[in-house]
């Protein structure tokens, strides 16, 4: 959390294609460790929310910022997989997203949403060394060490202002992540 809260900008990349860069120079930072202390109080909703199983670092970062592509290998929605999604983004709003399968699925839902979920949201990172996602799962979570998750829409729960009814996340295992040129996260593996 620490060191997310002292950065500038942060760049992702994986073999899959993602390669993103957003900046998160003053955005406050949030860690989900299990414990809702005195310090999380202050920090408002935010700070006080508690997911289980604990370990993620997470933050909302600058609006407008986000550039690049982010490539999700499987996303499951309404029962559906769509396999090799690519979501671009220019200025910190989702400017084209393709699929190799399901598109239809995720762009009704893109579609009929409301103003604010075109827009980079959240970028979240897993931290818990206890959580391990069996091989060749499809089915993901938020917080091993070193899985990365980034959101459209809705980021309020993460710090932000964007209150859009509606908001996505997906995640991108495998990444490696560097904060202003320093690795903090090598192909998967946390490295803090």
């Amino acid at each position: 959390e620490a060191i997310l809260a002292n950065g500038n900008e942060l760049e992702i990349t994986n073999p899959n294609g993602t390669n993103l860069k957003v900046k998160i120079k003053n955005c406050p930072t949030f860690c989900s460790d299990g414990i809702i202390g005195e310090e999380d109080m202050e920090k408002g909703a935010a700070g006080y929310s508690v997911y289980l199983p604990a370990g993620e670092v997470y933050l909302a970062p600058v609006s407008g910022s986000a550039n690049g592509k982010v490539v999700v290998d499987n996303f499951t929605m309404m029962g559906k997989s769509i396999e090799g999604l690519i979501l671009e983004f220019k200025n910190g709003k989702l400017v084209s997203m393709d699929a190799k399968t399901n598109l239809d699925v995720i762009k009704k839902y893109y579609d009929t949403s409301e103003k604010g979920m075109d827009e980079f949201s959240a970028v979240d990172f897993g931290i818990n060394p206890n959580v391990e996602i069996p091989n060749e799962s499809k089915f993901l979570s938020w917080v091993p060490a070193g899985m990365i998750t980034v959101g459209i829409g809705n980021n309020l729960w993460a710090g932000g202002t964007n209150d859009a009814r509606n908001g996505l996340s997906f995640f991108v295992p495998g990444c490696t992540v560097k904060l202003d040129g320093k690795t903090l996260v090598d192909g998967g593996n946390l490295k803090m």
